[in-house]
């Protein structure tokens, strides 16, 4: 087979090559190994029963009827997780409650969304497993359900859970909310700041619960050893704190819990909490083999169970004010504008292409060197002159070179800067103007 290594590309090893991946050549010939391809002798498949309800109490669960099914080796619900304690725990790129974790695991006394895991069986092959899991009997309360983030914080609305109380602005609460925390970012004099603005915008937005749209589904293997050790093959963002949450939730040293992260058929973000895993371990307690692939779940209680659905209410105040479209209407550079006054000033120069408001906090844009066949950028010799001229003016100002929105040339964004009044922005922007007509050939 042909092998691939990097060229050297002028003076640099990296800049401007190809470099290949690493793993490529594994992943296209089919040697990489995911979560889907661990196998072992004796094998056990797991199948995971979830809630209907989106919220409801569990009155009764009756697991008899599994467990008497030929081919099912076991059958586990939150009874079989320990009892974790109400503390904080690392977990990837947060911290999380041990106790409520556990609670996400499987379900205690409440089912908290659709698709929360109940219960789980392990059997002989996935089929005998997933007839195992419907002869579960499990009796539910139907409680109401919130939908709504506005409706979730009012005094009344339904608790998910009862014993959770509320620290606002610093101040801890004594009775039981959906509302964890009320947290203030604040520095300076806000009234006064709002008082002096030219203009206050305040807008709501509201986002929807989320999901990365991984392709592989979340998975887990199990093997208890004889001699107390247990390893988890899994599809994991994270192996060490997959590890520690993992022994953290059955009271293991972490020596004792080994984790062997597979190839990741995409993760962002959705691969670093635990789900299957525990699940997976409590099914082989009697020292075989089992294994979690769950197909069907994973959008109901993937990473989504750790969405939110935000509004959040901002308030914009500035000293000068500033249009959507780009444009300073107080500045007047011989027009009405930063746009106008630089068409006005550079619109016939040959060498000048579009002149156009561009973003919320810059002024306008400019190119320079429209049209070249050539493959300029911000370090040309006219475009560090003029980006040096509009830095030592005091115009706020960057460039982008090549092709911009199917533009090419050099493209340049200035502003000017936002704690100056009208009449020395026109003096700025007039002494642009001049510098670029001298800089710019003809």
């Amino acid at each position: 087979m042909e092998k691939f290594t990097h060229e050297k590309h002028g003076h640099y090893k990296v800049i401007g090559t190809r470099p290949i991946r690493h793993d490529g050549e594994d992943k296209v010939t089919g040697r990489a190994l995911y979560g889907a391809d661990v196998h072992f002798h004796d094998l056990l498949h797991g199948f995971v029963l979830r809630s209907p309800h989106p919220h409801a109490r569990i009155k009764s669960l009756d697991t008899s009827a599994a467990k008497a099914l030929p081919g099912v080796r076991a059958v586990i619900t939150a009874s079989d997780l320990p009892i974790m304690e109400d503390r904080l725990v690392a977990s990837g790129e947060g911290v999380e409650n041990l106790k409520y974790m556990s609670e996400r695991i499987l379900a205690s006394d409440k089912v908290l969304h659709k698709g929360h895991p109940v219960a789980a069986v392990a059997a002989d092959d996935v089929w005998t497993a997933e007839e195992g899991a419907r002869l579960i009997k499990v009796e539910y309360e139907p409680l109401r359900a919130v939908v709504d983030v506005h409706e979730a914080m009012q005094d009344g609305a339904p608790l998910l859970y009862e014993q959770i109380t509320s620290t606002l602005l610093g101040k801890k609460e004594l009775k039981a909310t959906n509302i964890c925390m009320h947290t203030r970012h604040q520095r300076g004099d806000l009234d006064a700041g709002f008082a002096e603005a030219d203009l206050v915008l305040e807008r709501e937005f509201e986002t929807k619960t989320t999901h990365q749209g991984y392709i592989e589904p979340q998975n887990a293997t199990a093997l208890w050893n004889s001699d107390g050790q247990i390893t988890v093959w899994t599809s994991t963002q994270g192996q060490f704190p997959a590890r520690e949450s993992i022994a953290s939730l059955l009271k293991l040293p972490y020596s004792r819990v080994k984790v062997i992260p597979m190839e990741i058929g995409g993760g962002f973000g959705g691969k670093i909490s635990i789900y299957l895993e525990p699940i997976a371990a409590l099914l082989c307690t009697n020292k075989i083999i089992a294994v979690i692939r769950d197909n069907s779940g994973y959008f109901q209680h993937g990473h989504t169970f750790m969405g939110h659905a935000t509004a959040v209410a901002a308030s914009l105040a500035t000293q000068k004010i500033i249009r959507s479209e780009g444009l300073l209407p107080n500045v007047v550079a011989r027009g009405k504008t930063i746009r106008d006054g630089l068409r006005n000033a550079l619109g016939e120069h040959p060498n000048v292409g579009d002149i156009r408001g561009r973003g919320m906090f810059i002024g306008v844009e400019f190119v320079v060197n429209k049209g070249s066949k050539e493959s300029f950028d911000p370090a040309s010799k006219i475009h560090r002159k003029i980006q040096k001229t509009a830095m030592e003016i005091g115009l706020l100002c960057y460039g982008m070179g090549g092709t911009v929105d199917g533009k090419r040339g050099d493209h340049i964004l200035l502003a000017p800067p936002y704690n100056i009044d009208d009449v020395e922005e026109q003096e700025l922007i007039e002494k642009f103007v001049d510098a670029v007509r001298q800089e710019l050939p003809i």
